[in-house]
C-alpha cells in the first residue's frame, strides 16, 4: 500500500491561494517550552488512540488525528473523528473517489479547513467487521445526514500555512496546531524512533505531528503513525530535510486565534 498521492497542479494552486494571513508569530509564543513540558497535554497521555489503517487511507487517518488534536486544545473534547470519511472526502477533492489509490496532503488540508470531518460514532471505520469504504459517490453523499453535516461543521481547522521552520512548527503544535505532512516511506529512525535525517523509501505515507518532546536536551516533533506502532519523533535536521525534499507537501494546521487562546488559557488543563 502507498496511501499518498501528489496533488494536481490545479489543486496545489487552489490550496496556496486559500492560505490566510497567519497571526501566529514565534515572538508571540515565548512560553511555549514551559507549556510543552506539561505531561497532561501530551496526546499519548490524554488518550489519542493508536491507528492501524486497512486501505490506502493514511492521509485520512493523519487528517482526522490533526483535527482531534485541535479540538482537544480548543474545546477539551476527545472525540475520535472518522478516518474513512476524511479519506473518502479527500478522494472526492482529488477527483479519485472510489479508486482507493491514496489521497493528497493538499486535498486533506482543503477538507480540514473548508469541509470538516464527522465523528467516528456517526461515520464508523468498520461496519459488521468490514472496512466502511464505498465506491458509489451518490451513496457517500446520501450518508451525509444533517447530523453528520453538523458534526463536520464543528470539527474543522481555522487556518493553515505551508510547514514553517522548525522552531515555529514546534510552537504551532503546542498552541493547538498539527503538522500535516507527507513523506517518502519508510522513514529511517534510530532505536529511540527518532528521525535524524530524511532517508526515505520509494513509497508515500502521511503521518501527523501532534506534540513535541524534549529528548536528550533537544526538542523534537512527535508524530502519530497509522501502522499500529504508535508515535515516532523528528529532530530539526530531519524535519528541515523532509520539508525541503518531500514532493508530497506539508502544512501547519491551526485553530482559530491560536495566540489569543494560548494566553487566555481557554483550555482548562493549561491553567
Amino acid at each position: 500500500m502507498s496511501g499518498l498521492i501528489i496533488a494536481s497542479p490545479a489543486l496545489q494552486r487552489d490550496v496556496r491561494m486559500a492560505v490566510k494571513v497567519c497571526a501566529l508569530q514565534l515572538k508571540d509564543l515565548k512560553d511555549w517550552q514551559t507549556i510543552a513540558q506539561k505531561p497532561e497535554l501530551d496526546p499519548e497521555n490524554w488518550g489519542m488512540r493508536k491507528q492501524r489503517q486497512v486501505g490506502n487511507d493514511c492521509q485520512g487517518q493523519a487528517l482526522a488525528t490533526g483535527i482531534e488534536r485541535t479540538m482537544f486544545y480548543t474545546h477539551g473534547t476527545k472525540d475520535q473523528l472518522s478516518d474513512v470519511f476524511a479519506y473518502q472526502r479527500t478522494e472526492e477533492v482529488d477527483r479519485s473517489f472510489g479508486a482507493n489509490q491514496g489521497s493528497s496532503i493538499h486535498g486533506g488540508v482543503k477538507v480540514a479547513s473548508q469541509i470538516g470531518i464527522p465523528t467516528e460514532q456517526l461515520y464508523p471505520y468498520t461496519i459488521n467487521g468490514k472496512w466502511n469504504y464505498i465506491t458509489n459517490l451518490r451513496e457517500f453523499k446520501a450518508r451525509q445526514t444533517p447530523e453528520v453535516l453538523a458534526s463536520m461543521e464543528r470539527n474543522r481547522i481555522a487556518s493553515y500555512e505551508p510547514a514553517p521552520e522548525f522552531q515555529k512548527a514546534l510552537a504551532g503544535v503546542v498552541c493547538g496546531g498539527s503538522i500535516h505532512w507527507g513523506t517518502g516511506w519508510p522513514l529511517r529512525w534510530n532505536s529511540q524512533r527518532i528521525v535524524t535525517a530524511y532517508i526515505a523509501g520509494s513509497g508515500g505515507h502521511a503521518t501527523e505531528g501532534v506534540w513535541v518532546k524534549l529528548i536528550n536536551g533537544k526538542w523534537h516533533l512527535k508524530f502519530l503513525n497509522s501502522h499500529g506502532d504508535g508515535f515516532y519523533y523528528v529532530d530539526e535536521i530531519g524535519y528541515e530535510q523532509a520539508r525541503a525534499k518531500s514532493p508530497y507537501g506539508a502544512f501547519l494546521m491551526l485553530p482559530k486565534d491560536p495566540v489569543e487562546q494560548f494566553y487566555k488559557g481557554q483550555f482548562s488543563l493549561m491553567g
